[in-house]
């Protein structure tokens, strides 16, 4: 049955200490002042104002009385960007408070986070409704998404909306792209893990290769334990050569000075002229040649993660 749940953080984040519990503290901290001293929501909208108001559309905005009309004679890409600048000031203070708290953010403290940020955005007039505020920041962070900016907090509030809207293969898209731009956002893998176990996408062998999916025309398969992979898709996006020897049925990696040969079906494989044991060998499957994905990784100098709640390979 599919999991219909505000997906944690505790798994992604390591945030620092703060002594107040988060619910007290998620009111905001002004980035000026003392380390643990606390503003309210009045005190959050106050100082948006005053960095608006250093915007020619700023004060406008504020002031006005925001109807069709009013909003029809300004220019709509620049009351665009004063609205994406006001969700921005208030996302980075609530998550900055996040960060002063001890231990890691739970399912709890990121609905604080979200219910806090769309009550704020409500009450400085940038949005209707609670389902309006929460597109808009759902819409802010795609942006940042897309331009590579977003950070790992950032993405898992992205994918907490999305889910939270049943949109399953967006947020699985959304922290899939994070990735591509941040292959070192650790945290991230451990957000697709979620993910992944909450549509109950368990079964199928997934492979991330320096943040990315390879495109494998065969799908990868465990084998006694170990992961199989096509070695052309793994080595090229490792950056590496592959070549075949037909006379001896063998495959040659080469990246810089490392050259693996693997005979197929052979469980004794040659690192740089040197025999060394695998335990599983070499295979052909549907005209093409899968090769253990840990030994072949590691051997090229790349570090090999496994998730065995959604059966997922990192490849680093």
């Amino acid at each position: 049955m599919k999991k219909l749940t505000v997906l944690s953080l505790a798994s992604m984040l390591a945030i620092t200490p703060a002594a107040s519990s988060f619910a007290s503290a998620a009111q905001a901290v002004s980035p000026t002042a003392k380390t643990g001293s606390a503003l309210d929501t009045t005190s959050i909208i106050n100082e948006l104002k005053n960095q608006q108001n250093q915007d020619q559309y700023g004060q406008q905005r504020i002031d006005q009385d925001v109807n069709g009309e009013d909003l029809d004679k300004l220019d709509k890409e620049q009351l665009d960007a004063a609205q994406e600048k006001a969700i921005e000031v208030v996302l980075d203070k609530l998550l900055e408070v996040g960060k002063e708290k001890k231990g890691n953010l739970n399912d709890e403290e990121i609905s604080a986070i979200i219910e806090k940020l769309t009550e704020i955005l409500m009450q400085q007039g940038e949005a209707s409704s609670e389902e309006v505020a929460e597109d808009l920041v759902e819409e802010k962070i795609e942006l940042d998404v897309e331009d590579g900016t977003a950070s790992e907090e950032e993405v898992g509030i992205l994918v907490t909306l999305k889910m939270k809207k049943n949109k399953d293969e967006e947020a699985v898209t959304a922290v899939e792209k994070a990735l591509a731009a941040n292959p070192n956002y650790d945290s991230l893998y451990g957000l697709l893990s979620e993910i992944f176990q909450s549509v109950g996408n368990t079964e199928k062998v997934k492979v991330y290769v320096g943040g990315k999916q390879p495109n494998f025309d065969v799908q990868p398969l465990i084998e006694n334990g170990r992961t199989m992979i096509p070695v052309r898709a793994v080595t090229e996006a490792l950056g590496a050569q592959v070549d075949w020897k037909n006379e001896t049925q063998t495959v040659v990696i080469k990246k810089e000075n490392v050259i693996i040969e693997l005979p197929l079906g052979s469980n004794s494989i040659k690192l740089n002229g040197q025999t060394i044991a695998i335990d599983v060998p070499a295979q052909v499957k549907d005209n093409r040649t899968l090769v253990p994905v840990r030994f072949i990784s590691e051997f090229l100098g790349h570090q090999v993660g496994w998730d065995p709640n959604s059966n997922m390979v990192i490849v680093k």
